[in-house]
């Protein structure tokens, strides 16, 4: 039933259906969601703090490298963070307007969210308390039906979901819950003060100058390495945006601002594995940065012109009348403002200049082989065979070079219905475009080894290579390592890696062969 549902949620299959399945058609699901994230955080931002502010978060959000890496690949963090933002926007005109739409709106934004990624199990609930806190002097004014309906309707929304996740549970769902499982930080057994530590370690990590400023998320998928998630002129601004916030805390604006701020790295926090940094399960971030970093940079541009206007009042005397007609035009924006609105929306867009270069440059280049961090040990075991990876396709996941990366999420994952990655073996359609020499790089995650019909990793990379080997003797294969791989800090090391080589052949052949059998 989830394979149904979450398509139609989340914007694959109306792309699917009515444009394509070609890379630009996937990439319209991100980028139409990025845009509408772009949208709403400049009316809910022109809402609460005005237009100047609203402008510049609008900006923040679009040049924020964090938010661009999400419309790169086809991936539903763009989806979770607009339809997160829906719903703290709808819950915040509910408590002002107590009307039964915006309750319908933030209902369904929260289900969706529910259904499309997994970390708002954590998140949804936290930001709908933070929203109901922030605003509590107008949420006590509700209705009492309100509060009745409201999370009556929030649950039947979530029926077939938790349907799908604890009684009705097939196979690729119930792999998901062993994930889920798996990978919750307050049930890995080690000792509380260990866990704690943990949670901490992980919680602060968003707020480090590493993540924010110089190198970002430590996951390559999701960083350039050379600035960080937010990037130094946003950090900056927000800072700014930060103090006003807390000066002014008492106003529910402000405070719900702070609160976004403090909720958003908790999901992840209480993650055991990848939980340092990880830009993905915590997506939220890229909400409260964007609007702090608009409050900064508008109190900056009225600082400007109220300087402005104090230098300008300072050395050219003018006759009464004339004051007069000065005093009454501050009530409205001054040139000096407007002007100085301009300087700080180009020292956004500049901050692109420290980003672009590297993304659509060498990033490419670079990462086009490996992805995750761990993946740097695949480099070093092909530089030992005497290997260049320098134009030389290299799949991994069977699908991370570029090309073959969206014909592998095309004709696996986004048409699964019941069967998981590392519970089987290779899709027999990977290879579909592979005419040359190739390094396959094949890893198998401990994460699925709860679930029911899971293998260990090594006999899953054992029976990829024997079903390339017998794929009608046109490929040879060279094992060129076998190895652990993406070590955690605490639980050790969550993947097996193998690197094989795949010599001249016709390779087309395995198109048609079952490989995995």
């Amino acid at each position: 039933m989830l394979s149904t549902v979450t398509p139609i949620l989340d914007g694959r299959l109306i792309v699917k259906t009515f444009v394509g399945t070609r890379l630009v058609d996937l990439r319209l699901v991100p980028v139409a969601f990025g845009l509408g994230t772009i949208a709403l955080t400049i009316d809910f931002t022109g809402r609460l703090f005005g237009r100047a502010a609203s402008l510049l978060a609008g900006c923040a959000v679009a040049v924020m490298p964090w938010a661009i890496y999400y419309s790169r690949l086809f991936f539903p963090a763009s989806e979770y963070i607009f339809f997160s933002l829906l719903m703290v926007y709808s819950g915040v005109a509910l408590v002002n307007q107590h009307s039964k739409w915006w309750l319908l709106v933030c209902c369904a934004s929260a289900a969706v969210t529910i259904y499309i990624y997994p970390a708002s199990i954590v998140s949804t609930p936290l930001l709908l308390l933070a929203t109901a806190a922030s605003y509590r002097t107008l949420a006590r004014k509700l209705p009492a039906s309100t509060w009745l309906w409201g999370p009556l309707l929030f649950l039947a929304l979530l029926v077939p979901y938790a349907w799908a996740h604890l009684v009705h549970i097939a196979s690729g769902t119930a792999n998901v819950n062993a994930v889920i499982g798996s990978r919750q930080l307050f049930r890995s057994g080690l000792p509380f003060a260990t866990e704690m530590v943990h949670f901490m370690r992980s919680y602060f990590s968003y707020f480090t100058p590493s993540f924010l400023l110089f190198h970002g998320d430590p996951d390559p998928a999701q960083s350039i390495q050379v600035i960080g998630q937010v990037g130094p002129i946003i950090t900056i601004l927000g800072v700014i945006g930060i103090f006003i916030s807390i000066r002014k805390i008492r106003d529910p604006q402000y405070l719900i601002l702070v609160m976004l701020l403090l909720v958003f790295p908790i999901a992840d926090a209480l993650t055991l594995q990848n939980s340092i940094g990880n830009s993905d399960v915590a997506a939220l971030g890229v909400i409260p940065w964007g609007m702090l970093a608009g409050i900064g940079g508008a109190r900056i541009a009225r600082w400007i012109g109220e300087l402005g206007g104090r230098l300008v009042s300072a050395t050219r005397p003018a006759p009464a009348n004339v004051l007069h007609s000065i005093g009454a035009a501050t009530h409205g924006p001054s040139t000096i403002k407007i002007i100085a609105l301009y300087i700080v929306g180009l020292f956004l867009v500049a901050q692109v200049s420290l980003f672009a270069p590297t993304y659509f440059g060498p990033y490419n280049d670079t990462y086009a082989s490996y992805f995750e961090s761990g993946f740097t040990r695949v480099a070093s075991v092909l530089a030992h065979a005497g290997i260049k990876i320098n134009g030389l396709p290299v799949t991994i996941d069977a699908g991370y070079d570029r090309s073959k990366m969206f014909a592998y999420f095309l004709d696996y994952k986004v048409n699964i219905t019941s069967e998981y990655q590392s519970c089987q073996l290779l899709p027999r359609r990977v290879l579909l475009y592979s005419v040359a020499e190739q390094i396959i790089v094949i890893r198998e995650g401990r994460d699925y080894g709860a679930a029911a019909g899971c293998v260990n990793q090594l006999t899953l990379i054992q029976r990829e290579i024997h079903a390339f080997n017998r794929s009608g003797g046109n490929v040879h294969v060279v094992t060129l390592g076998i190895f652990h791989n993406d070590p955690d800090q605490l639980s050790g090391p969550r993947y097996e890696t193998a690197v094989l080589l795949l010599q001249p052949g016709k390779l087309r052949s395995l198109t048609d062969s079952k490989i995995g059998g």
